[in-house]
């Protein structure tokens, strides 16, 4: 009996190296032959292929988070020398292009036709600054949310402090360590880009440690069985404004806002086109360009509250552990 003829491999590349992937027909064909190896053969194949695809999943991971770092590396220079930077290389994408491509273009365009273009750039014009505006407003809108939480979660961190306080008895002095070992672990942990959406393992062993400690607290008193009821309440709170804290610090904007806000200042800058080349022209699209970069530059650095201009202030985590939790 003749083996069925085997299909041709495909060719994918990888690093710049050309590699052989047989298919499944391909083989089967060949183990046919050799049954006696086959189950051995077929469990590498299955093993192969598991680390093939797992090397493809690390390979786009890590071109997301390349990727990511290098739209996030602006953020990382001063307000001022960043704002002045993207508007720089937004007046470049503008300005340069359409003198090298005016000049070359030399005649002018037929009044009909510029009339259309003109009448298509305005409304082009018109849906991209709406996008703007709206990306921008949900930008600072979370951002906004996100200061109110992180207010709300110091709030209740230093309410579970004093009541702690008020309690006497040894539990309260080791349960002032544990809130202190919670706050350092957010601080610590929490407030990186790198962060992970559940929060650092830290923060959250240090929070159920402390959470169990409350609950274990033996009241013998009135007061005690008050503050107690009021220290619980407090520790559920805490953990929804920091779940919140974690959902509104990692939302971040899709890419396809970038795609959408990049192709229509893209497509107004082609429209200019129609316009020739002189000094006014030039300054109005750099003004323009200067404009939307900055624009963006702010939209940037709104969705981003680790680092640069909009970072979220850390110090209230430090004033607590110094004021508040100061010794234990």
């Amino acid at each position: 009996m003749i083996a069925p003829k085997a299909k041709p491999g495909k060719c994918l590349k990888r690093g710049g190296a050309a590699r052989i992937v047989p298919t499944m027909d391909t083989l089967r064909s060949i183990l046919s032959r050799r049954p006696r190896y086959a189950g051995k053969a077929m469990a590498c194949v299955n093993v192969a292929c598991f680390l093939v695809r797992r090397r493809n999943r690390c390979g786009r991971a890590g071109a997301t988070q390349d990727s990511g770092a290098s739209m996030t590396a602006i953020l990382q220079l001063p307000a001022w020398l960043g704002a002045i930077l993207a508007m720089l290389l937004a007046i470049a994408a503008s300005a340069l292009p359409f003198v090298l491509l005016r000049l070359r273009m030399g005649d002018e365009l037929p009044t009909k036709a510029r009339d259309v273009a003109e009448t298509v750039a305005v409304r082009i014009g018109t849906v991209h600054s709406l996008i703007l505006a709206l990306v921008f407003a949900e930008a600072q809108s979370t951002h906004t949310n996100l200061q109110q939480e992180v207010s709300k979660e110091l709030t209740t961190i230093e309410h579970i402090a004093l009541e702690l306080n008020q309690w006497n008895g040894q539990e309260g002095k080791v349960l002032r360590s544990q809130l202190a070992a919670y706050v350092t672990a957010v601080l610590q942990n929490e407030w990186q880009a790198s962060a992970n959406l559940r929060g650092s393992r830290e923060a959250r062993r240090a929070y159920n440690t402390l959470d169990i400690g409350i609950l274990d607290l033996r009241a013998e008193t009135p007061q005690q069985q008050s503050l107690r009821a009021r220290m619980i309440m407090n520790m559920d709170d805490l953990q929804d404004h920091r779940k919140a804290r974690l959902s509104l610090a990692h939302r971040g904007l899709p890419s396809l806002f970038w795609w959408m806000a990049l192709t229509g200042f893209a497509i107004i800058v082609g429209f200019f086109l129609i316009f020739p080349a002189n000094l006014v022209h030039i300054a109005i699209l750099s003004v323009y360009g200067a404009y939307t970069g900055l624009a963006l530059y702010f939209i940037l650095a709104l969705s981003h509250p680790y680092a640069g201009p909009a970072s979220i202030d850390t110090s209230p985590y430090e004033m607590v552990l110094e004021d508040d939790l100061k010794g234990s």
